[in-house]
C-alpha cells in the first residue's frame, strides 16, 4: 500500500498531501520538514498559542 508523503506549507507549516493548504490557502510547499505537532483544539491550546496556530490539524515544527 503506497501512501503519499505529506508536505509542509511554506506559510503556516500545515502538513498535507493536497495542492492547496487547507489551513491558509497557500500553494507553496516544502518536502523537507522536521518534527510535527497535532492540534486538536486550537481555541484552548497553549501550544497553538505559542506557535501562532489558528486551526486544528497536523503542523511541522521546523520548516523553511
Amino acid at each position: 500500500m503506497a501512501t503519499e508523503k505529506k508536505k509542509a506549507c511554506k506559510e503556516c507549516g500545515y502538513l498535507t498531501i493536497e495542492k492547496e493548504c487547507p489551513s491558509c490557502g497557500s500553494k507553496s510547499f516544502l518536502e523537507k520538514h522536521k518534527g510535527k505537532v497535532v492540534i486538536f483544539n486550537s481555541k484552548s491550546s497553549i501550544v497553538s498559542e505559542k506557535l501562532n496556530i489558528k486551526n486544528n490539524g497536523m503542523y511541522a515544527l521546523k520548516y523553511g
